[in-house]
């Protein structure tokens, strides 16, 4: 059976749904949509996060809107997703850290015995050290209970893939496990493909470019 989801279902009353589907995630007991342009209480592209619990076999329940604090204008949250049994990760690539334009965050939603994911975060990840236009958080993949966490090329610097796992059981600290970085400065290292299965985790280099031999 299919079932048709829209940004219909969402409550418009505060809220002007953009790009609702951009990014998606679910596990047998919770559906999450990201909407990254969507605009909240007047605020342009704050991006948002709804999650959706399943109700048995009858369906799935009215969709819950996933607030950051202190979000602001033009951060994108919600433009990658992906969903632990712990934890739920909302990149926000287009988000100021520390004075530094489009650094790029990570919100961390913790989620509770039945899946159900809290409507705030636990926790707000940023790279080490922001650097302008770096975007950490365009793009997410599990590891096992890790996360990774890919980046854009920043205005001076090159693109990498930061490795990162919670302080044992607790969700609110999170440490850096190592950093990846490509072949190339300008390849996008990260930037547009990231996935990782069993040990092994896969990067596209979106540019490089190699001559014929």
């Amino acid at each position: 059976r299919i079932k048709l989801l829209s940004a219909v279902d969402v409550d418009t009353e505060t809220q002007s749904i953009i790009w609702y589907g951009k990014s998606v995630a679910l596990d047998e007991r919770t559906l999450v949509v990201g909407a990254p342009f969507s605009i909240i209480n007047g605020v342009r592209r704050l991006g948002g996060v709804f999650a959706y619990q399943r109700d048995g076999a009858s369906g799935l329940h009215s969709p819950r809107s996933l607030v950051w604090p202190d979000q602001q204008a033009y951060e994108n949250l919600g433009t990658p997703l992906v969903l632990h049994s712990e934890y739920l990760a909302a990149g926000a690539p287009a988000a100021d850290v520390d004075g530094q334009e489009d650094a790029g965050a990570v919100c961390i939603f913790a989620r509770g015995k039945d899946g159900a994911i809290e409507p705030r975060p636990t926790a707000v990840l940023t790279a080490a050290d922001p650097a302008k236009n770096e975007s950490f958080g365009a793009k997410l993949a599990l590891l096992g209970r890790r996360l990774l966490v890919g980046t854009s090329d920043p205005t001076d610097g090159e693109s990498s893939v930061y490795v990162l796992e919670p302080a044992g059981a607790d969700l609110s600290r999170w440490l850096q496990v190592t950093r990846l970085r490509g072949s190339d400065t300008g390849a996008e290292f990260g930037s547009y493909s990231l996935a990782a299965s069993g040990s092994l985790i896969y990067v596209g280099e979106t540019f490089v470019f190699r001559r014929p031999p």
